[in-house]
């Protein structure tokens, strides 16, 4: 799928391109599946995706699971672009293998958003046991996996927003213990109501914007915000002021600072994967389509209409 360099989403087209050459550093993969994520629409309009993109990348995709060319070994790779096709090369120091009895849907929605959701919840948000959580956008592909992490390291309580009633529905479903609306309005109140009355040991955010607020304004004494995006299209603000007295924390996470030591990278991976073979964390494929209807994809995931992971076929075995 090319970008012709403008006219939004929807000017991608279905093109034969030269097959992807590896340069030093980089390895050929054959693609099964190609996840698709907000920062795949964001990279066509501003170059930058999050996932090591530039501007003159003409085919978007950042996430894939395939097959090594070399090796003929299963992988999952984030590859910066170029992922929305049959073959891609990918850096070799961000592929990573994909154990047999995991089969290629599980493995790449537990990849990116699977090792975000490891660490927003464990790594940085150093959830322990009876600790509360607030999870927003909770039917995402990160917050429902975040949920069933939280479950795992023994949440006392996992609040949940969501924008519909059948995402709240979701929710519940795969683990929080209260699912209420997302609207910024009165959001730390609804929290809060819905955790017993209590404020939040962590919370994690996506949103910034208004909802960063809300959620600084649920936050326990001693309580961490950990923040990992900025869906909203603002970012939060915050006087250190409404820290100190409380003794509050605020991070950020960007998934590519804990994917460059690669003993770090492959213990997470190990983590996420092992919660999964154990039956505690189960991928949810929110649709899979063909690589010809990836403008279909990004735009649901744009206007908020997906839950879970959203994947493109480039083989031919999905049906348009």
């Amino acid at each position: 799928m090319v970008y012709p360099g403008e006219g939004g989403v929807d000017a991608l087209q279905l093109a034969d391109e030269p097959e992807p050459r590896a340069e030093s550093g980089q390895v050929l993969i054959e693609i099964a599946l190609c996840g698709v994520n907000y920062a795949d629409g964001l990279g066509l309009r501003t170059g930058n995706n999050f996932l090591g993109s530039t501007r003159a990348s003409r085919i978007p995709g950042g996430e894939v699971v395939g097959r090594r060319l070399d090796t003929g070994q299963r992988v999952v790779a984030i590859c910066g672009s170029g992922g929305f096709a049959e073959r891609v090369a990918a850096p070799a120091g961000q592929i990573f293998p994909v154990p047999d009895e995991i089969d290629d849907q599980a493995a790449v929605t537990l990849f990116i958003q699977g090792l975000t959701a490891w660490h927003v919840v464990g790594t940085l948000g150093r959830l322990a046991p009876p600790e509360s959580v607030l999870v927003h956008s909770a039917a995402g592909g990160v917050g429902l996996l975040a949920l069933q992490i939280a479950q795992a390291e023994g949440a006392a309580s996992i609040v949940a927003t969501a924008s519909t009633q059948s995402k709240r529905e979701l929710a519940l479903a795969t683990g929080a213990t209260a699912a209420i609306a997302a609207a910024a309005e009165g959001l730390a109140e609804r929290a809060m109501e819905a955790n017993a009355g209590r404020h939040f040991d962590l919370v994690l955010d996506r949103s910034g914007g208004e909802i960063f607020t809300q959620s600084l304004k649920a936050t326990a004494p001693r309580g961490r915000i950990v923040c990992f995006g900025t869906s909203s299209g603002e970012p939060g603000q915050v006087a250190t002021g409404a820290l100190i007295a409380g003794s509050r924390s605020v991070c950020g996470f960007w998934l590519m600072d804990f994917l460059r030591d690669a003993e770090t990278a492959q213990r997470a991976i190990d983590g996420v994967f092992g919660l999964h073979r154990r039956g505690r964390l189960k991928p949810h494929i929110g649709m899979v389509l063909p690589l010809e209807r990836a403008a279909d994809a990004l735009n649901a995931i744009g206007s908020r209409n997906t839950v879970g992971k959203v994947l493109l076929d480039p083989t031919g075995k999905v049906a348009a």
